[in-house]
């Protein structure tokens, strides 16, 4: 018998307590992350933004600086660009949830998507914030297993950005002039692997029996007290039940889906285009063309940064690959611009709207308050697996 979203919906982990939802995909039990991990992002932060200071020659005075600032574009990086990426992706989830839970407000998907910043900025290889969504929606009068399937959605979406847009810089990138800090050949495998990642666990979600009985097969020839079997197993858990939501969403709101790639592509756009607006912000014409690239290729690599928020390494990654557009003594003012449109401020607004939730009082805030005074389960960085899927079920900002 053919089930409808809603029981397919129900029956994906619909009765799902919050404490198993922070380690849905964590194969091998708890990592314990205290508060310290908004401490931790502030020291590699800074670290990071000394760091710039030591690549080059940043002597500029602040009089030098104020002189070349040019406020227009200073405020559509540090509000424009955080505001843009929170309506917009706040839209794309309210495709989703005013399909499978229509009682969710609009405006509630965009503050979930703010809160989603902050707490992909100060967990461990930024992927607290899929956890923190589901856990609003709910808050918001989602069903557990409808909000894991909001959020599912917009995961896919997000696969299929960085697919398309992956294979389309292989396939141009002969006809594209290539930052000097950028090596062709090592952008070209980077994206590549990422696109086959990508590729692979889009085509394993909607075709999920082949690679199942794959796994399966491969899962018994390793030991019993294997960690890669263990892996396995939960992956397999994971794909049996979010490929059949995925798929029956898929089929009945193909329109949706469609719209949501659409605005996938605005919210990616609207953060690689950050670092360009921190450079006219100062004074700088630089080649949009070349600044997008190198977001791209910053972005790939910062999604296997192990610290809050790729802090530390999100400051001298830029730094490094900007520094054949930026002066040296402009490159730190052009770091801390950039990472304020995209975490710094994201940190802020974001934190302050998740603690108004805890505070207020209903349903599972409670527990999560306890959890986060004590520790949130979440995946460890060992995981590679989980790695990935959290940061990209997440609205990330990195």
């Amino acid at each position: 018998m053919k089930k409808d979203l809603a029981t397919v919906c129900s029956e994906y982990g619909v009765n799902m307590r919050f404490n198993e939802l922070a380690c849905l995909f964590s194969p091998t039990g708890s990592c314990m992350i205290s508060k310290k991990s908004v401490i931790f992002f502030i020291l590699f932060s800074a670290i990071g933004v000394m760091s710039v200071f030591a690549i080059g020659d940043n002597a500029s005075s602040l009089s030098d600086l104020l002189v070349h600032l040019d406020a227009r574009f200073l405020l559509l990086a540090l509000i424009g660009v955080p505001l843009l990426d929170w309506f917009v992706a706040g839209l794309r989830m309210w495709l989703f949830t005013s399909a499978v839970c229509p009682t969710v407000p609009y405006m509630a998907c965009v503050r979930n998507c703010a809160i989603g910043s902050f707490m992909c900025s100060v967990t461990p290889s930024q992927t607290g914030g899929g956890i923190a969504q589901i856990w609003v929606l709910t808050q918001e009068g989602a069903k557990t297993g409808h909000a894991i399937t909001v959020l599912l959605m917009t995961f896919l979406s997000s696969l299929m950005f960085y697919l398309v847009g992956a294979l389309f810089l292989w396939f141009a990138s002969d006809y594209i002039t290539f930052p000097a800090t950028i090596n062709q050949l090592v952008f070209a495998v980077a994206v590549m692997v990422f696109a086959l990642v990508a590729g692979g666990l889009l085509l394993a979600l909607l075709f999920p029996g082949s690679v199942i009985r794959l796994l399966v097969l491969f899962g018994n020839k390793l030991g019993e007290g294997s960690r890669i079997k263990t892996y396995l197993k939960r992956f397999v858990d994971w794909l049996k039940d979010s490929s059949v939501a995925s798929r029956s969403i898929m089929k009945q709101h193909k329109i949706r889906f469609f719209f949501s790639i659409v605005l996938s592509i605005v919210i990616f756009m609207n953060k690689f285009f950050a670092a360009y607006l921190a450079a006219r912000a100062l004074g700088l014409e630089v080649p949009l063309e070349q600044v997008l690239i190198i977001q791209m290729f910053l972005s790939i690599l910062l999604y296997f940064m192990p610290t809050p928020g790729g802090s530390g390494g999100a400051e001298i990654g830029s730094a490094m690959l900007m520094a054949s557009l930026i002066p040296e003594t402009l490159l730190a003012a052009h770091t801390i611009i950039w990472r304020s449109a995209l975490a710094y401020l994201a940190i802020l607004v974001g934190g302050l709207l998740f603690f108004f939730y805890l505070n207020k009082g209903r349903g599972s805030s409670r527990l999560f308050n306890n959890m986060l005074n004590q520790f949130i389960q979440i995946p460890r960085k060992s995981d590679i697996l989980s790695l990935f899927l959290s940061n990209l079920v997440s609205d990330k900002t990195y």
